[in-house]
């Protein structure tokens, strides 16, 4: 039999920020911090460097790889924000249209409504 791939970790949010919280403490060096966590010295470099592009506003430190049904829902409530835009502004219209129906008046100049 042939040998058997290594199963590949998956090392959750919060195990990526506190690994790279104590490497930037600063006490001791990254390679040693990664080896007392048992992971390799380049994956933890690459979770500094990730997090450090991901420090400006509203850019989520590591947020993995996501799921479909992730993306659809996003997308849904897209279309719902938008549909409620368009109700909102079709609700006013039709109530504008109704006063005006009621007492076109109110929103004609004085010179269009003299006889």
């Amino acid at each position: 039999m042939g040998k058997k791939s290594p199963v590949r970790r998956v090392y959750t949010k919060e195990f990526k920020v506190e690994a790279v919280a104590l490497a930037e403490k600063r006490e001791k060096t990254v390679g040693q911090v990664a080896q007392d966590l048992g992971i390799n010295e380049s994956m933890l470099g690459r979770w500094i460097s990730e997090a450090r592009a991901a420090a400006g506003p509203g850019t989520p430190a590591f947020p993995g790889r996501g799921k479909p049904r992730d993306e659809e829902l996003t997308r849904l409530w897209k279309e719902v924000r938008s549909l409620r835009t368009a109700n909102e502004i079709l609700t006013s219209c039709f109530f504008q249209y109704i006063a005006f129906y009621l007492n076109p008046q109110v929103f004609l100049p004085d010179y269009l409504t003299t006889k």
